[in-house]
């Protein structure tokens, strides 16, 4: 049975404005490229240029060998969640074509809209902690791997 589609939910004005949203993109069939350093800040550079183009920041990531994990922000009433993770995904891609990642992402991706006042303390520890916990080796915890501010 093919599996349905992630939607997004129906608010339109929950993915425009100064949020704060958790976001999860898997690589296809989840294969591990982000084992690769070179991979990793490869498409860590292509994310951050698509944030400042779409006008969102990105407080905290961390890059899983088949997934990342993003925190990211809107710094404007007009920043658009979705233009930004559409326009990173395909930057990311357009660029790590020669590695024959073909297609690179999974379709689509996971987001959880933050409530305004609500403490990003636990998504920050979330992020930093993936790497201990998925026992992966100590190098990375760190750049280019993982980025969190400490809280």
């Amino acid at each position: 049975m093919p599996q349905d589609r992630l939607r997004r939910l129906d608010n339109d004005a929950l993915y425009i404005g100064a949020r704060h949203y958790l976001i999860t993109i898997c690589t296809h069939n989840r294969y591990t490229p982000f084992n690769d350093e070179g991979i990793v800040v490869t498409c860590r550079d292509q994310f951050l240029r698509a944030a400042a183009s779409t006008r969102v920041a990105v407080v905290a990531y961390v890059f899983m060998p088949d997934h990342l994990h993003l925190l990211v922000q809107g710094t404007q009433s007009t920043s658009d969640m979705r233009k930004f993770v559409k326009t990173a995904k395909q930057m990311a891609a357009f660029h790590l074509r020669g590695c024959g990642y073909r297609p690179l992402w999974q379709e689509g991706y996971h987001d959880r809209v933050v409530r305004r006042g609500e403490d990003l303390s636990n998504y920050i520890r979330y992020i930093r902690e993936n790497p201990t916990k998925a026992a992966l080796p100590e190098e990375r915890s760190r750049e280019p791997f993982l980025r969190c501010p400490r809280t």
